[in-house]
């Protein structure tokens, strides 16, 4: 399977999963400060995370920073002039998603699959 064919996948049951089972955003400073630059509710993220296509893929699988053993997937959307960088893993079966970075991204982001 291509990259582009595995992030199609993750990104399928990614969305299905926020779907039925949610999310859970890490109480990062970061994440904060974004979040409410933006003013946004977990509504509003839950919406960009349903939102997000492969052409906004930016890097993953990564290997896992977060102990669970789970791969890291990053993409990037440009939200109110503001790239944010968004980072997170699946979680395991009956978990919520991860949503590990949510922020302002530090660099400019790279998008393979964007011609």
């Amino acid at each position: 399977m291509d990259l582009l064919q595995k992030v199609k996948l993750i990104l399928a049951v990614v969305q299905t999963k926020i779907t039925s089972t949610g999310y859970h955003l890490l109480d990062r400073p970061e994440n904060l400060e974004t979040i409410t630059a933006l003013n946004f509710s977990h509504a509003d993220i839950k919406k960009v995370l349903l939102e997000l296509k492969p052409e906004d893929y930016y890097q993953g699988p990564l290997p896992d920073e977060m102990g669970n053993g789970l791969d890291m997937w990053v993409f990037g959307k440009v939200i109110k002039g503001l790239e944010i960088y968004i980072k997170f893993t699946m979680g395991r079966d009956k978990e919520r998603v991860l949503l590990i970075s949510f922020h302002k991204a530090k660099k400019r982001i790279k998008f393979p699959f964007r011609v």
